[in-house]
């Protein structure tokens, strides 16, 4: 048995635990706005959720309306608005913002000629959307899993978010 990939495993355990005792011991209570927040997603994470979304239609409006979310998500939204605005159905584009997580996950809509929901992750080089997480329609719940979504992010009022299963046939809860 390799004893450095042992020895490893078990530092990044032991920091694991330990990060984790502190941030339950930190983790503050849960409040609430008109822009709801949710810290109970889990430890130390802020939650920002918009109930129907928040339309942003010009970069203009980023900074008014999401300012509960990061610097960083907000310049990604803009670009992204930008992006929208000056293509094919020029200034029909916009973005939907419908949830934002401080541990670097985001839901929306983006639509232009068309639409489709969108899963934002930030990203060492800063946030993207992913192709396999943007979809018309329910995901499969493989594809969420392998990209560690958090099943709170995409969880609604009703319960948890349904997804398909592997071989399409069924849907299942993602949790």
């Amino acid at each position: 048995m390799n004893t450095t990939r042992v020895r490893s495993s078990l530092v990044r355990t032991s920091v694991t635990a330990i990060l984790a005792a502190g941030l339950l011991v930190l983790s503050p209570g849960t409040a609430s706005s008109s822009a709801s927040t949710d810290r109970a997603a889990g430890a130390g994470v802020r939650t920002v959720s918009f109930g129907d979304g928040v339309r942003i239609s010009r970069p203009g409006q980023v900074e008014r309306k999401l300012r509960r979310t990061s610097p960083s998500f907000r310049t990604y939204v803009a670009k992204r608005v930008r992006y929208l605005t000056s293509h094919d159905c020029y200034e029909s584009g916009q973005v939907m913002v419908h949830r934002w997580r401080s541990d670097g996950w985001a839901t929306a809509d983006e639509n232009s000629c068309g639409g489709a929901q969108f899963i934002y992750v930030r990203t060492p080089r800063g946030w993207r959307s992913p192709r396999a997480l943007i979809a018309q329609e329910p995901r499969f719940c493989d594809v969420l899993r392998r990209f560690d979504v958090p099943p709170a992010l995409l969880a609604t009022p009703s319960g948890p978010y349904q997804c398909y299963s592997s071989d399409g046939m069924s849907m299942l809860a993602y949790v």
